[in-house]
């Protein structure tokens, strides 16, 4: 099914759908600094191969060299997370430049325009979307994750250790879910659903878009 900026997937639909997808049906390929896993890509039918023929797309990756150069992606932003180890970036073109800390399970949003550089070793976590969409990581750590949405939404939640999840929707309607470790669920929220939450009792990493108004 073809999303189109989010538009076309929801056209004239008002549910929740959501999709399961194991570990063994990720495609993994060679990057510069080591090698990046492809957890989701919308439209799901487009080239994994074509680093610019998507409209979003989550992935982890490997960072195997203690220096290395992120591709540039015009036209994109981008959410990096590390999942295990102190991740260390900057931009040497901006008239700013300097270092970026970042702590194991920090967000941190820059856009793909602008040339970045990585520096130390460890597991990240990406999420690449067009400048159209608005896009936020978060961590979900035995805990609940209220989300509040008045319109349609899309919703990637990679298990980094196996967890139950209970979801509660606005109608009130319980839904519990096994996720393994390594694995993506991906929720559809239509935007009559407009609020749900969702409780997990591991750890979790929650992606979350929407189109710009």
């Amino acid at each position: 099914m073809k999303m189109g900026i989010l538009q076309d997937y929801f056209k004239m639909n008002r549910y929740v759908e959501k999709k399961y997808i194991v570990k063994e049906e990720y495609v993994s390929t060679e990057w510069t600094g080591g090698i990046t896993t492809e957890l989701y890509r919308s439209p799901v039918e487009n080239d994994p191969s074509n680093n610019q023929s998507f409209d979003f797309r989550l992935s982890t990756a490997s960072i195997s060299k203690k220096n290395s150069d992120f591709t540039k992606l015009a036209g994109y932003n981008r959410i990096i997370m590390s999942l295990d180890k102190p991740l260390v970036l900057d931009h040497p073109e901006t008239s700013k430049a300097k270092k970026i800390h970042l702590k194991p399970l920090e967000a941190y949003f820059f856009s793909g325009d602008i040339e970045t550089r990585s520096y130390g070793l460890c597991q990240d976590i990406n999420l690449i979307y067009k400048k159209e969409i608005n896009a936020k990581m978060v961590v979900i750590k035995n805990s609940d994750v209220k989300i509040i949405t008045d319109k349609d939404s899309i919703h990637l939640i990679y298990a980094i250790k196996s967890s139950k999840i209970t979801i509660n929707y606005k109608n009130k309607s319980v839904e519990d879910l096994m996720i393994y470790s390594g694995d993506t669920v991906v929720l559809e929220i239509g935007m009559t659903i407009n609020y749900f939450s969702i409780h997990a009792n591991s750890l979790l990493i929650l992606s979350e878009l929407s189109k710009n108004q």
